[in-house]
This record gives C-alpha cells, structure tokens and sequence, in this order.
C-alpha cells in the first residue's frame, strides 16, 4: 500500500516531494497507530522524499471516540493526541487516513495543524464508509 499511496503523491508532487510533509492522521490508540502507520509512514517518506511527521504527534491520555458502522455506532475510549508545535510551522502537509467516513476527524486534525502553522494541501484516504440511514 506504501508504494501505491507513494506513487500517487509523486504524480500528483513531482519534484515538489521534497517540500512535501507526509502526515499519517493518528488510530484511536499509541499501540494501534504505531501498528498502522509506523513503518508505512516511513516507507511512504523513502519512496517520495517527503518528510515523514510520524514522530511529532504522539497518543497519550484518554478520551471517548464515536465509531460509525451503516448498521451501528459505538463509543470507545480512545487516546489524546499531542503534537510537536514548532514541526508543523510552516510546513505543507499532505494528510492520510485509512478510512474516511463523514470527514470530521479530517476537518479537526486539519485545523490543529493550522492553527500550528501548517499549510494542509489535502488528504488522501484508502476507502470511504458508506453509510445508509433507512
């Protein structure tokens, strides 16, 4: 999957990779988002010669998170998200997530790092939920 999400940011990027922050949006906990996204950030990071933000946001603490499903939603308790302020100042980061649902935790994570100075160019995202209310 690296090599597909890091083909598509050098089409999309070209040369401009470099200049590029690649920026995994975090799993609910440290142990999942370390499973997920540690060394597929890293290799997304060799392929494009984007810089890899893997290590400046941290999960820590505890807060409760909606999971919706087209027959159900459920509330786990989930982890708090920390960032390393002064790494995102500045830079243009391209945000990943697995899954796109309605888009909520996209539009929050985009706008903590602008408001710590980042310019968010976009997202690219594995799937997407679809959701049927009947």
């Amino acid at each position: 999957m690296a090599e597909l999400v890091a083909k598509k940011i050098r089409e999309q990027f070209g040369a401009d990779c470099e200049n590029v922050t690649f920026v995994c949006i975090p799993a609910s906990s440290a142990e999942k988002n370390e499973i997920r996204y540690k060394v597929f950030a890293e290799e997304v990071a060799r392929l494009t010669g984007c810089c890899n933000a893997y290590k400046a946001i941290t999960i820590e603490g505890g807060r409760l998170a909606i999971h919706e499903t087209k027959s159900s939603k459920t509330v786990q308790e989930v982890e708090v998200i920390k960032f390393d302020n002064g790494f995102f100042n500045g830079k243009k980061v391209l945000l990943f997530d697995d899954i796109l649902t309605q888009g909520h935790s996209y539009a929050r994570f985009a706008c903590a790092l602008e408001k710590l100075g980042a310019k968010v160019l976009g997202g690219y995202f594995l799937g997407r939920t679809i959701l049927s209310y009947n």
